[in-house]
């Protein structure tokens, strides 16, 4: 089951895989110069949240621009003290950071956004950053930690009846009993996504169909999984998606060999792995490349199977370094971020023994005055009883010289 990565804003994804981004970007760009050439312009806050969303045109196009935008934004709001844009420029540059790799950057800057969402009371903007610190703790092996923020930014989105982040929460939710292979428990969360999101022709209940599909050929019930990769396939048909036609034919390969019908297979495989080249997909030519060595030496035609598995090493390799170089940054991460709890907690027992000696000190500070006072003021004090008061003088004795005759 393939992993998804989070998007902080989730109204942004479609925005950033639309083929208009470029249109959009000229549009913001348009509007920016003509707001600068004003008499009198000024950095306000109509200027600031433009340029944010100008900023996020960047996000698959360049993300060095992205995060050179997103740094204007942050200066530009924090001169005005404007919380809003510096929230969105603190999004944005968790984004670039995640982007780039820097996931314990990245981190720091989701928990930077949370922190004042929750300040400025902005719903959206914090469930979205308790998803992606979810996510990095679902990557980094910290399932607890991950599905207690699942599970905050779902009763957010139940407050603010936000469907489309319900379902996609329930979807990374599956991802945790999935790694345990807990098949009928992610089963559930899938088809509470789809009973939630109520848009059974829409985009999300397609690729969750296609994740119950998966789950259900995992359990080797390929008959009840072929119907739903059917159905989305004829949404991403409709809506020229040949990313999610790519993802919906090779399981409809893999699920055709199950069924032992090799030549359908191979055909829904070659149309996947034709899919994959066409939009430069690694994961989709290893897959499909995959699919096709394995039919093709159950069809007995090692020819083609030895091509197909040559193919498939090239691009697991491929992938094998890239995961390999992202596994690494993952794991330095994973030790920043412990380093940083270490000195944390180091810090907070400091400021405990302090405090202790402190205590310490302001109890025999006033033990000692307490000892002071009783030395000083208590014979005075024992002398005012009445006791003390009719008790006769003390006799003087003087002492008389000696005289000598």
């Amino acid at each position: 089951m393939k992993t998804r990565i989070a998007f902080a804003l989730i109204g942004l994804l479609i925005a950033f895989t639309s083929s208009a981004q470029p249109h959009r970007l000229a549009n913001y760009r348009q509007l920016l110069n003509e707001k600068e050439k004003i008499k009198g312009f000024e950095k306000d806050t109509a200027y600031i949240n433009l340029l944010a969303k100008f900023s996020t045109c960047f996000y698959e196009i360049n993300p060095d621009s992205l995060l050179f935008y997103t740094q204007k934004v942050h200066r530009y709001a924090n001169n005005i003290h404007y919380e809003k844009g510096v929230l969105e420029s603190f999004c944005s540059m968790g984004y670039y950071y995640s982007l780039t790799g820097n996931y314990a950057q990245s981190l720091s800057y989701y928990q930077q956004a949370l922190a004042l969402a929750e300040k400025i009371n902005d719903k959206e903007v914090e469930l979205n950053m308790l998803r992606n610190i979810g996510m990095y703790y679902l990557n980094t092996g910290k399932e607890a930690a991950a599905s207690q923020h699942f599970n905050k930014a779902y009763k957010i989105a139940t407050d603010i009846n936000h469907t489309v982040a319900k379902a996609y929460l329930l979807v990374d939710k599956a991802a945790i009993p999935l790694l345990h292979h807990q098949h009928d428990q992610a089963l559930a969360l899938y088809r509470e996504a789809l009973r939630v999101i109520n848009d059974p022709d829409g985009f999300v209940a397609a690729f969750v169909r296609v994740d119950i599909g998966n789950v259900l050929c995992e359990k080797k019930q390929y008959q009840e999984a072929i119907p739903l990769f059917r159905t989305s396939l004829g949404y991403y048909l409709r809506t020229h998606d040949n990313l999610g036609r790519m993802n919906t034919m090779v399981a409809l390969a893999k699920a055709y060999r199950g069924l032992e019908q090799t030549d359908t297979a191979i055909s829904y495989a070659m149309t996947s792995l034709s899919l994959a080249k066409e939009i430069k997909h690694k994961e989709g030519i290893k897959s499909g490349s995959e699919c096709l060595a394995d039919l093709y030496e159950k069809k007995g035609d090692y020819r083609n199977s030895l091509t197909y598995f040559k193919l498939y090493k090239v691009y697991s390799d491929s992938i094998f370094n890239d995961d390999t170089r992202k596994k690494t940054a993952d794991l330095e991460a994973k030790f920043i971020y412990e380093k940083k709890e270490a000195l944390l907690k180091q810090k907070q027992a400091n400021q405990v023994r302090i405090l202790h000696f402190q205590i310490v000190i302001v109890f025999i500070s006033a033990l000692l005055m307490g000892v002071l006072i009783i030395f000083f003021l208590f014979p005075r004090w024992l002398r005012q009883l009445p006791y003390f008061r009719d008790l006769p003088p003390q006799e003087k004795y003087e002492e008389k010289k000696l005289t000598y005759l």
